[in-house]
């Protein structure tokens, strides 16, 4: 069986309005978030492998919020698994 993980990661949007905190910090509370562009690329690819026949499983990993995986999985349900941590 032959099996890929992709890692995702959750950041705020390019476009997004962004604010500071006192200490500089970006609010990412405030901040639209959208999962990592060259992610998507990733698990896209990772996909059209899959369809080929060249990959058994896919599996997409996130170290954030369960936002980013919920996003995930709406966007490519049919991908294996996903973790989060």
């Amino acid at each position: 069986m032959t099996s890929i993980v992709v890692c995702i990661k959750q950041v705020p949007a390019t476009t997004a309005e962004k604010r500071y905190t006192a200490d500089l910090r970006l609010d990412r509370a405030s901040a639209e978030s959208v999962i990592n562009p060259l992610d998507e690329y990733a698990i896209e690819q990772a996909l059209k492998l899959a369809e080929s026949g060249a990959l058994d499983k896919v599996t997409y990993l996130s170290m954030g919020p369960e936002q980013a995986a919920r996003r995930s999985a709406a966007r490519w349900p049919w991908a294996a698994t996903r973790r989060t941590w």
